[in-house]
Order: C-alpha cells, then sequence, then structure tokens
C-alpha cells in the first residue's frame, strides 16, 4: 500500500509521462454559478468534508498513510478501492490540520467516459470545461478534457488524462484548502525569487 501511496503521489508530482499546463479552478468572484449548483457535494464516500482522519476511519477501511516532515504538511491516505458499475476506482484522501479537505479517484482512461457520464448524471453539467492536446515520450498527441464544477464550499475537478495516458482522475477539494494551497504556493515563489 505504502508504494501505491508513493506511486500514487509520484504521478500527481511528477507528470512523467505526458506534458500539459496545469488547470486553474475558478475563483467564486469569476464564477456566479458557484452558489447555484444543488447538487454539490458535502463530502466523499459518506464521509463529510471536515472529518477527522479517525472519523473517516469509521466509515472507510484504510490501507497507508503518508508521514509528513512537519504538521503544515498535508496527510494523504490511500482507502479501499472503490467499484463504479464494474470500474475498479483508487482513492485517496487528504487531510490538513487533521480535517478531510481532499478527495481524489483514479480509474482506467479508458472507462473514463463511463465515469464521466456518472458524474454528468449526479452533478449535472460542469461549470467549465476545457480541452488541452497532450503529448507522450514519442511525440503523439492526444487531447485532455478537463471538466470543473464549482460551489460554495466544494469543486469537483475531472481530467481525462491525469499524469499518464492510462489513468483519469477526479478530485473533490473544498475551496478553502485550495486557497490554502495557492497561498503556500505564492509565498514558496516569493522566497525563490529572492533566493537569487
Amino acid at each position: 500500500m505504502k508504494t501505491l501511496l508513493a506511486g500514487l503521489s509520484a504521478l500527481l508530482l511528477t507528470g512523467t509521462a505526458i506534458a500539459q499546463v496545469p488547470n486553474k479552478t475558478p475563483t467564486s468572484a469569476k464564477n456566479p454559478n458557484r452558489a447555484s449548483w444543488r447538487q454539490e457535494p458535502s463530502g466523499y464516500r459518506d464521509v463529510p468534508f471536515g472529518a477527522t482522519q479517525k472519523e473517516a476511519r469509521e466509515k472507510l477501511a484504510f490501507g497507508s498513510c503518508d508521514v509528513p516532515d512537519s504538521d503544515a504538511v498535508p496527510i494523504s491516505c490511500i482507502v479501499a478501492d472503490l467499484d463504479v458499475n464494474n470500474v475498479s476506482v483508487h482513492n485517496t484522501l487528504t487531510f490538513s490540520e487533521g480535517k478531510l479537505v481532499k478527495a481524489a479517484m483514479y480509474f482506467p482512461s479508458d472507462k473514463y467516459d463511463e465515469i464521466r457520464q456518472l458524474f454528468y448524471d449526479k452533478y449535472g453539467p460542469p461549470m467549465k470545461r476545457e480541452t488541452r492536446s497532450v503529448g507522450n515520450k514519442l511525440g503523439a498527441a492526444f487531447e485532455n478534457e478537463f471538466l470543473t464544477w464549482s460551489g460554495k464550499r466544494v469543486d469537483v475537478q475531472m481530467m481525462r488524462y491525469a499524469s499518464n495516458l492510462d489513468m483519469s482522475m477526479a478530485s473533490f477539494t473544498t475551496i478553502k484548502y485550495e486557497q490554502e494551497q495557492a497561498r503556500r504556493a505564492k509565498e514558496a515563489n516569493e522566497k525563490a525569487k529572492s533566493a537569487f
């Protein structure tokens, strides 16, 4: 399990197999539909956002969790796979300051259309759809699709190709956590710029 968590983390961080521009989530000010999304999820797999790791463990079978270098670093945990229409979905939960702030699901990209239809059925049409060209190491080009549903508290994002052409991903992230991650990235960038 620890190897799978490390592999998923590396897959998300390195983008080793394909190259693409990262997706940017619309902010509340830019997206007036955010307040009108009635299907906004309040949690993931019966675990509400804001739940503690202990509370999540009472509802889901956990695999392993990473061990951060400091308390300021979020903790990611692998939880039991989910079967969605006979598609095996790998799941991770992210806890920041002890609370559930993000859930991600990974599944084979050849099942993307099936899972995307389930998202349309459950959450309605996305508020934002983008496509970008991605390429593999051999130079072949493919079209990646990014879908975003934006609510008052949570953004749901889905992409055909995560960090390789074999894996799709969907994530459920609290707006507060997205804002905190953006703030940290900006601080790190400023610190890096001042280093030279």
